[in-house]
């Protein structure tokens, strides 16, 4: 779409402060596996670490895989942040996502305000 029409960009992410992605398990899950956290966190690192070493090969996987043009696949892959970190949810995280969660609530897009804080395995 970005190369073959006249799409115009009315916002992008550089407006907005960090966002945070999410990785999401089951409770009964972790609490079966503890170990499997930070097992998950160091193999995804290891795979970035990977991804950020062989761009041509992530590339050509990529666009075979998703059945994109390879000019189209390296826009998309070029976006993609070469420092993605995996870490554990800090305080931080949770005070930002708490105030987002907040407002939210107040602006009555969610029907109950959340304490994220209950949500974050420790």
């Amino acid at each position: 779409m970005e190369r073959d029409s006249k799409v115009r960009t009315l916002i992008d992410d550089e407006h907005f402060p960090d966002a945070y992605q999410f990785y999401i398990a089951n409770p009964k899950f972790l609490s079966t596996h503890p170990t499997a956290v930070p097992k998950f966190i160091q193999a995804t690192h290891e795979a970035n670490t990977w991804i950020a070493q062989h761009p041509q090969e992530v590339l050509n996987f990529y666009s075979k895989t998703v059945g994109l043009d390879s000019d189209i696949a390296k826009k998309y892959l070029d976006k993609r942040p070469s420092d993605i970190t995996v870490k554990p949810i800090d305080e931080l995280v949770v005070k930002i996502q708490q105030a987002i969660a907040d407002t939210f609530f107040q602006e009555k897009l969610m029907p109950r305000n959340v304490d994220i804080a209950k949500a974050v395995w420790k």
